[in-house]
């Protein structure tokens, strides 16, 4: 079941400190709500991050389907790969990079590259800044549930 507002799922556990393409969020569940929906959730695993990752299915976004949950494949155009060694988790759509993310400790952790393009989201960043549409985010600080919402 793709995570929304209203469903978080049980395996998830927020990082108290999560970085997004230099943009710092303490205490939040997600960097993103479209709609209701959340297209990208990390959060602490046992050695690296936890990833679940969904796309819409439609232009309008009204179906979202579930590429990865947790860390674990759902469709063949998502693939997850990790190393224990630095902690890091890594996602391709199609074998384009989506997102590169390591646990730095059980409270800590940051997205160094994202882009959401492969899933047909307009979000996409590195360790300079984000960009959310039209936006520019660089090295900014959110304590709130979402750094952005959108819709």
């Amino acid at each position: 079941m793709t995570p929304t507002e209203k469903y978080i799922p049980d395996g998830f556990r927020p990082f108290e400190v999560l970085t997004v393409c230099s943009n710092m969020l303490r205490n939040g569940k997600a960097p993103f709500l479209f709609g209701q929906t959340i297209p990208l959730l990390v959060g602490v695993g046992e050695k690296c991050p936890l990833v679940w990752l969904s796309a819409p299915a439609d232009p309008k976004g009204s179906t979202w389907v579930e590429l990865v949950e947790a860390g674990k494949e759902l469709k063949p155009e998502g693939r997850v790969y990790r190393s224990v060694e630095t902690g890091e988790t890594s996602i391709l759509v199609n074998r384009l990079p989506v997102i590169e993310c390591r646990q730095v400790d059980e409270h800590t952790g940051i997205i160094s590259f994202l882009d959401l393009r492969p899933c047909n989201l307009n979000v996409f960043g590195d360790q300079s800044g984000l960009s959310v549409g039209l936006n520019r985010f660089s090295k900014n600080g959110f304590q709130a549930g979402y750094m952005m919402r959108i819709g």
